[in-house]
C-alpha cells in the first residue's frame, strides 16, 4: 500500500511538470470508473485504459520492456478497481499511469536475477 502511495505522488510530480491533452473516458474521476463497475461490467472505461496500457506498451518509454506479458485484461482492470477506491478524487488517466508504473516496475524486478 505504501508503494502505491509513493508512486502515486510521483506521478502527479510528474503530471505538474508536463501539460498534455487527454480525451476519452481517461479524463472522468474515479468515482465514474467505480460507478461503472458497480455490476461488474466497465463499458469504455476498461476499453479505454487496455488502448492506453497497450499504447504505452507498444509507442511509450518501457525500457523494451513487454509490461503486458503474462497479464490479461481483467487484471488490469481490476488494479483500476483498486487504485479507484482507495483514490477515489483522481482521474482515471491517473490510475492508467500509476498502473502502466507498477508494470514496469514489476517488469523490470522479473528481469532481476534472483540472490
Amino acid at each position: 500500500m505504501l508503494a502505491v502511495l509513493i508512486v502515486a505522488g510521483t506521478a502527479f510530480a510528474l503530471a505538474q511538470e508536463k501539460s498534455i491533452r487527454l480525451i476519452g473516458h481517461g479524463v472522468e474521476p474515479c468515482t465514474a470508473w467505480v460507478e461503472a463497475r458497480k455490476d461488474g461490467y466497465s463499458g469504455g472505461y476498461g476499453d479505454w485504459l487496455l488502448g492506453y496500457v497497450s499504447g504505452v506498451n507498444l509507442w511509450g518509454p518501457t525500457g523494451g520492456r513487454d509490461l503486458l506479458r503474462g497479464r490479461s485484461g481483467q487484471e488490469l482492470i481490476e488494479w483500476v478497481d483498486r487504485y479507484c477506491r482507495l483514490f477515489p478524487e483522481q482521474d482515471i488517466q491517473s490510475a492508467a499511469r500509476e498502473l502502466v508504473l507498477d508494470l514496469g516496475r514489476r517488469a523490470k524486478e522479473a528481469e532481476t536475477p534472483a540472490n
